[in-house]
């Protein structure tokens, strides 16, 4: 029950993220326009982040801390198996 309950949180923050994401052009409210800068000649862009682009660093933060928790579970329960009959 709580793994389906928290698939389902992590798909939907994802999917807002990603629907966030593709307002690019049409809204600043993830990213603001990009400027392509020259100094000393070499070209760059110049990226300047909206008001909600701090949501991609907190997704990122979860994922990671979901990983480490599977990560630690599977440690602790992983099961002995005997190699001798592989």
């Amino acid at each position: 029950m709580y793994i389906n309950t928290l698939k389902i949180s992590m798909i939907s923050f994802s999917t807002v993220v990603f629907a966030l994401v593709l307002t690019i052009g049409k809204s600043d409210i993830y990213y603001k326009p990009a400027v392509l800068v020259q100094t000393d000649g070499y070209s760059f862009l110049e990226k300047n982040y909206g008001p909600l682009h701090f949501l991609d660093p907190i997704m990122m933060l979860m994922y990671a801390v979901i990983m480490m928790y599977f990560i630690v579970y599977a440690i602790r329960n992983r099961e002995r198996l005997s190699f001798s009959i592989v």
